[in-house]
């Protein structure tokens, strides 16, 4: 019985353009919608906005309490809004230790370098959990962290989140 289900499910995948696109594995966060996240690399990321692509990216992480914060609040974002998030995992190898053990870490800085947060030496560091949402290949808005100094939430605080990232996803959107 579940044919037509599945059926359903690959022409709607078919039809979105889905079909060369994997979906990131977001099981090592709590309570994410997997089918908003699919998997980039940084190359990819940064070739994509050279052409001039409009999207969502995430960089985090899994063990970084911020990033599992943030991600449940951008999947229903999303979700809400019919978009998709593409997510550059900085710590896919479980040898890296920071954000810089990326591979094209300083060219993502530098190509993002005015929205990103800056050290005690004023230099941009990529810091997560960090949303850009990028029309025609230009950032038009970013959320770096997830606003404040703790990792969990209030009600409001939440709220606050989920209107920031469903306003950046509007934004992106208009481009469409």
């Amino acid at each position: 019985m579940r044919k037509p289900g599945l059926l359903w499910l690959a022409g709607v995948l078919l039809l979105s353009g889905c079909d060369s696109q994997s979906y990131a594995d977001m099981s090592g966060y709590s309570l994410a919608r997997q089918t908003s996240f699919y998997e980039t690399e940084t190359a990819d990321f940064l070739k994509a906005m050279e052409d001039g692509e409009t999207m969502t990216v995430f960089f985090g992480f899994e063990s970084c309490p911020f990033c599992q914060t943030a991600v449940p609040l951008l999947a229903k974002a999303a979700a809400d809004t019919g978009r998709k998030v593409f997510y550059i995992n900085t710590r896919q190898d479980p040898e890296w230790t920071s954000n810089q053990d990326l591979p094209g870490y300083d060219l993502v800085v530098q190509q993002l370098s005015e929205y990103l947060l800056t050290d005690e030496n004023g230099e941009a560091q990529l810091y997560v959990p960090a949303v850009f949402f990028i029309r025609d290949g230009a950032v038009i808005s970013a959320v770096n962290g997830t606003g404040t100094d703790d990792a969990e939430l209030t009600d409001s605080e939440e709220l606050k989140l989920y209107e920031t990232y469903v306003n950046g996803f509007l934004a992106e959107k208009q481009s469409d």
